[in-house]
């Protein structure tokens, strides 16, 4: 089961890779349609409608905290904001804002080579702790958009596994 479950997430990132590498790859030839931002990532995909954080620490615990500012204030907003904005609702972009942001700081682990020393239960213990009132109060309410309803505990499981790439190496 463990091996169908990091097979799923395996192929899951490599095709948000490989559409992200192919928006690249046209953006300088084509001219972007409304849903493409001018980094050629589709706005549903978290282009130009989220913005991106360039991440700058420079350990584990760093960028436990500084990942957890960006998601208190990607994600805050969205739990205390309207139920919709266009078609987009507050569980899917509460979802956006936890992807977009772990990708981000992945990818600052990968470059400084934390790889090894930096694990899901380690960034949590420093993260979690750090996660603002509007999130302990508002996320498991805007993680199914009300029905049901979550539980703080609930999303923080969700968003663990969204971490999971972080110990899964990709």
């Amino acid at each position: 089961m463990a091996t169908a479950t990091r097979l799923l997430r395996a192929a899951l990132l490599l095709a948000i890779v490989a559409v992200s590498a192919s928006c690249n790859a046209f953006a300088s030839s084509a001219t972007p349609s409304p849903a493409v931002c001018e980094d050629g990532i589709s706005s549903e995909m978290g282009g130009c409608d989220v913005p991106r954080h360039v991440y700058t620490g420079s350990t584990c615990d760093d960028l436990a905290k500084e990942w957890v500012g960006v998601l208190n204030t990607t994600a805050g907003p969205v739990v205390t904001g309207p139920a919709t904005v266009g078609d987009q609702a507050k569980s899917v972009r509460l979802h956006q804002a936890m992807v977009t942001s772990t990708v981000g700081v992945n990818a600052r682990i990968r470059e400084l080579g934390l790889a090894a020393e930096c694990d899901v239960p380690g960034f949590m213990a420093v993260a979690e702790p750090l996660v603002s009132p509007e999130l302990r109060s508002g996320a498991g309410q805007a993680m199914y958009d009300g029905d049901p309803v979550a539980s703080f505990e609930d999303w923080l499981t969700d968003l663990r596994k969204v971490l999971q790439v972080i110990d899964d190496g990709e």
